[in-house]
């Protein structure tokens, strides 16, 4: 090895060595930083007077139809399934149903908001497969039953058969800001009891939640919808919980996708969770 020419030293190679040195330690240093500032997830929980928690779903239901809700996916998408009770078709009118979240109304007919939402109109729509409750986004699948689209208004559900409608989101925002009234407590990590971890917690009643959304099917066992019955449920958010993404995961080694589609021991079809951007949330 030629030790002489590994130890020469000039001006400009030093300039050099240590231009590239300090670039090298700025990245170093940064990127623990920004990687913890993406190990954030917000789960939300949401309660309800108008439906009762079925095998951890909401479930509302009259004698004609029942509809279970299926919440659990990141901003919460609002997929729900109907069933038809009776032994007669049953017809939804999706033009009279309707979705309320944030302020903002819609139904579920196409036609009426021609060509593609804008602003936040456009946030709130999901295009992905419909989700079958019991299942996640990632494992959609298609309308379960028989499901015949007379028309783009309205669908047809036979004797006993299910619909499942997936079309919106429930809180199209990149994370919740808690302010400053939240409480913290340390927890034992799930995965080693021997390593605390912060948890941040923000607890909601009837007359304060920041966030109310509902729904609403129109249906008829007539085509012509001369009579018609609707079924609907309100939602209110009732606790946020920010916690790092190692306690999210039921195992650390498990990824963040597996965590999300339902390995999280948070999660829940009555509840959704956003991943908190780097810089925001309360651990900035």
């Amino acid at each position: 090895m030629n030790y002489k020419t590994e130890s020469r030293f000039t001006l400009g190679a030093g300039l050099k060595a240590f231009a590239f040195a300090g670039m090298l330690s700025c990245f170093i240093a940064a990127k623990p930083a920004e990687a913890q500032a993406q190990k954030y997830v917000q789960v939300m929980e949401t309660a309800t007077k108008d439906a009762k928690n079925v095998k951890d779903h909401w479930v509302t239901e009259n004698d004609s139809v029942k509809i279970t809700y299926h919440f659990w996916s990141e901003k919460g998408i609002l997929s729900f399934a109907i069933h038809n009770k009776l032994t007669v078709p049953l017809f939804i009118d999706w033009e009279q149903s309707t979705f309320k979240s944030l302020g903002e109304t819609f139904d579920y007919w196409p036609d009426n908001e021609p060509g593609k939402p804008e602003g936040i109109r456009a946030d709130f729509h999901y295009d992905g497969p419909p989700v079958m409750p019991g299942h996640t986004a990632t494992q959609g699948v298609g309308g379960a039953g028989a499901n015949k689209n007379r028309t783009a208004r309205l669908s047809e559900i036979e004797p006993n058969g299910d619909l499942i409608r997936s079309s919106y989101y429930i809180f199209p925002k990149p994370y919740f800001d808690m302010g400053a009234k939240y409480t913290s407590r340390h927890l034992a990590l799930r995965e080693d009891k021997s390593v605390m971890t912060l948890v941040y917690e923000l607890d909601f009643h009837e007359k304060n939640t920041p966030l109310r959304f509902s729904n609403a099917v129109a249906y008829s066992t007539s085509e012509d919808f001369k009579s018609k019955g609707t079924l609907a449920a309100e939602f209110k958010l009732e606790k946020v919980t920010e916690m790092e993404a190692r306690q999210f995961k039921n195992k650390s080694k498990e990824s963040m996708e597996d965590a999300k589609n339902g390995s999280s021991p948070y999660a829940s079809p009555r509840s959704f969770y956003v991943s908190v951007p780097a810089g925001q949330g309360v651990k900035k």
